[in-house]
């Protein structure tokens, strides 16, 4: 949407937002291909906004705000510094008033609307420096033994039949692709079965399935990222054993086909009804767990891992380590040498994938031997059980796969 609103101006300082201009505002904004959580999450900030402008309250916490009444909104700079201050008041953490902020601006933007933008660019600048410093002081960690403890919860769950066998499964799957990719949660949701390799360990996400790629509507390539022994041999034995069950559902492992909106995901709904079991304190700071930190203990897990290894020892720079982690995990390079002249070829990356985190273990005795890995090794790959595995194979031609024809072609034999 471009250009002022349409009858925008009621005089001076003073604009008038039509509700039309709000529904059409979401509707050009629901065209971009973003999730349907952060969609629901970007109009609820909205009425937020539109509600304050027409009573000077915000809903209550835990209600979700519908349009208001009015035809009209009148803003001005009294008012947004209104809201602002409002918003402090609200109790809203720092991170959330940031994207609160962030959406009113880019909606005003929108309207051609930007003589507030110095407000919302104070306000925001300041907001960002008490976010790096609560970072800081309240640091978040996810260590070994909370992803071990998550591991073992879950495995109690389905002991006292909480959870069905395919839950269960379906849970540890998705997990073990966590710990293993680092990925952000929507984007392993999303993972189809022709974007598993199998038999070399490998994960390949198509870029318009990516965060970034989303965003930025490309559409060609992929990124690419690997799996633990462990997850290697568990997938295995699941993908095997539901391969019916998940080419029926178009291929995905865990979302239902077609389906935009993850927030609804079945580990979602197992971590909210069993969230005293699941959303434990974690050991190293008072923070309770959530699904979303299985992305930062890889970060975390992965350097502590280069310390121990590489750390007093010649060889590879530590900065290497730290190039390929971000590229393993999606994350933007920041500067010119890394972005252009220090990227690592699949190989290169599994070398050393394969060195820093391959081992990582975090399976119970029970789930180890779930999926015939010996219980006291991580050569699950040598295994009896795997060895009568033959994995998906590439094309020929190396490339990857978009449209019609399958990634990988599953024989099993006994």
């Amino acid at each position: 949407m471009k250009g002022k609103a349409r009858d925008s101006y009621l005089s001076g300082e003073v604009h008038v937002i039509e509700k039309s201009d709000v529904e059409r505002f979401l509707k050009d904004y629901h065209e971009v291909d973003v999730s349907e959580d952060t969609f629901r999450k970007v109009k609820k900030w909205l009425y937020e906004f539109l509600m304050f402008l027409e009573s000077g309250k915000f809903p209550k916490k835990g209600t979700s705000p519908g349009i208001p009444r009015s035809g009209a909104y009148q803003v001005s700079s009294e008012k947004v510094q209104k809201y602002i201050v409002a918003l402090k008041k609200a109790g809203y953490s720092t991170s959330s008033m940031i994207k609160r902020l962030r959406y009113v601006k880019k909606f005003l933007r929108a309207l051609g609307i930007n003589e507030f933008d110095s407000l919302f660019d104070r306000e925001l600048r300041q907001l960002k420096r008490s976010l790096i410093f609560e970072r800081r002081v309240t640091k978040k960690i996810v260590t070994i033994e909370d992803v071990r403890r998550l591991f073992k919860e879950v495995e109690d769950l389905h002991r006292k039949r909480k959870l069905s066998t395919w839950k269960y499964e379906r849970m540890l799957a998705f997990l073990l692709l966590m710990v293993s990719t680092g990925r952000r949660k929507e984007e392993v949701a999303r993972i189809k079965v022709d974007w598993i390799d199998l038999e070399n360990g490998i994960v390949k996400f198509p870029v318009n399935e990516t965060k970034e790629g989303r965003l930025l509507r490309v559409t060609e390539g992929y990124e690419v990222s690997f799996l633990t022994k462990e997850a290697q041999a568990f997938l295995k034995y699941f993908i095997k054993k539901y391969d019916e069950r998940i080419q029926a559902n178009g291929g995905y492992l865990f979302i239902s086909q077609g389906k935009k909106d993850i927030s609804t995901i079945f580990v979602n709904r197992i971590m909210n009804n069993y969230r005293d079991r699941l959303k434990f304190k974690l050991s190293e700071c008072s923070e309770n767990f959530e699904i979303a930190y299985l992305r930062k203990f890889f970060a975390e897990e992965w350097d502590r891992r280069v310390m121990k290894k590489r750390g007093s020892k010649r060889g590879l720079g530590l900065g290497v380590y730290e190039i390929v982690k971000r590229q393993i995990m999606g994350h933007s390079l920041s500067d010119v040498h890394s972005l252009h002249y220090a990227n690592k070829s699949e190989k290169e990356l599994k070398e050393v994938y394969d060195e820093i985190y391959a081992d990582v273990q975090v399976l119970t005795k029970e789930q180890r031997r779930l999926c015939g890995m010996d219980n006291e090794s991580t050569k699950g790959s040598n295994s009896s059980r795997d060895r009568g595995f033959i994995g998906a194979r590439y094309r020929k031609d190396g490339g990857f796969p978009y449209g019609g024809s399958p990634f990988f072609n599953f024989d099993w034999v006994n």
